[in-house]
């Protein structure tokens, strides 16, 4: 919780990367500190402790994943080939 109470500005969460296959899809992702005007700092070494909620076709996953670091890779499970994924949600 320090990571929204003790620093300014809120994260700004990127899919950077992804990964489809028939049965789950890899997502590789970033956080950086958001900055309304779109500049970035340099220096820019806040992180924040980002929870993050999938959910599928097949409903809402269970298990809900924190972002510590900058970067994350995750893994969302697919219950077909044509599926879909929707991150945070809720």
């Amino acid at each position: 919780l320090a990571s929204w109470t003790e620093q300014m500005g809120f994260p700004l969460l990127k899919v950077v990367g992804e990964k489809w296959e028939d049965d789950r899809v890899t997502f590789e992702l970033e956080q950086s500190w958001f900055l309304s005007d779109g500049s970035k700092l340099d220096g820019d070494d806040k992180k924040w402790c980002i929870p993050i909620i999938t959910c599928t076709e097949a409903g809402t996953q269970t298990d809900m994943i924190f972002m510590r670091e900058k970067t994350a890779t995750i893994e969302v499970p697919l219950a077909s080939k044509d599926g879909w994924v929707k991150l945070n949600a809720g």
